[in-house]
């Protein structure tokens, strides 16, 4: 099968009947940090079949994670151990869906539609450190705080014709499909309650703001025979355009004079 073409919804009817028929089923969870919700739906009315699925969550931290983590120096003369403590709480949001649909044009001729989407956007912050010297005694000490967000949304439609033709086995098939991947996040690290005269290095505050986007067209086209008694022959070409863009950009500044102690 020509990549792109969306899952046809067979419908098999039989003269003078007409179906119609419909189904909706929701769902939902609520946990401690989770909480997520959604439903799944069909529906058929003669020839036409609709397929529906959607679904949205959020994760919350009731409480931050900690964590703790030492470095030794046991050969330097300045410094004895580093302490890192990180704290975070983040915060996750996702959603997705799905839309797939077809229509019998004629007893040769079906006609598919197909579209999704998936999304997901987080956050976090928090940590610092703490250096001691060999007596002990803070050498330097500061906090940085790094915020976050990045947030994504995918999202495709497609289009597809297929033909039967009177021999068996043998069809024509048409597609078109769209796919799009728009990435934006910014990120910000900054320091403060800085103490000490002596740090390894000079610290700088950054803030950067990456704008990505991609986006793909494809249009393929197949056509399938049947030859001889235990052979296919299948011929087909495809067309693809695809578009990345990046806009990035990024300020920087000297973080809060350094206190002595």
């Amino acid at each position: 099968d020509a990549e792109g073409v969306a899952g046809v919804l067979n419908i098999v009817t039989f003269e003078g009947t007409q179906s119609k028929c419909w189904t909706i089923t929701p769902r939902t969870s609520v946990r401690r940090d989770m909480n997520d919700a959604g439903f799944f739906g069909t529906m058929q009315y003669g020839k036409f079949t609709l397929w529906a699925n959607y679904g949205f969550g959020l994760s919350k931290r009731m409480q931050p994670v900690r964590q703790t983590s030492e470095v030794e120096y046991l050969n330097s003369d300045v410094y004895r151990k580093l302490t890192t403590r990180a704290e975070a709480a983040p915060d996750l949001f996702y959603n997705f869906g799905s839309l797939e649909a077809s229509y019998e044009v004629s007893d040769h001729d079906l006609l598919s539609l197909s579209a999704g989407i998936f999304g997901h956007s987080y956050d976090f912050d928090c940590i610092g450190i703490v250096m001691t010297g060999i007596d002990g005694a803070p050498v330097y000490t500061y906090k940085t705080q790094t915020a976050q967000h990045n947030s994504y949304m995918g999202y495709n439609a497609g289009i597809d014709y297929q033909h039967t033709f009177a021999k068996p086995e043998q069809t024509l098939t048409f597609s078109y499909r769209f796919d799009g991947a728009p990435q934006k996040s910014w990120q910000k690290n900054e320091y403060f309650d800085i103490e000490g005269s002596v740090l390894p290095t000079s610290l700088t505050d950054i803030y950067s703001d990456p704008d990505n986007h991609s986006c793909e067209h494809t249009a393929p086209a197949d056509f399938t025979t049947p030859f001889a008694r235990h052979h296919q022959l299948s011929v087909g070409g495809k067309y693809i355009v695809r578009t990345n863009e990046s806009d990035s950009r990024q300020w920087e500044k000297p973080s809060e004079s350094v206190g002595q102690d």
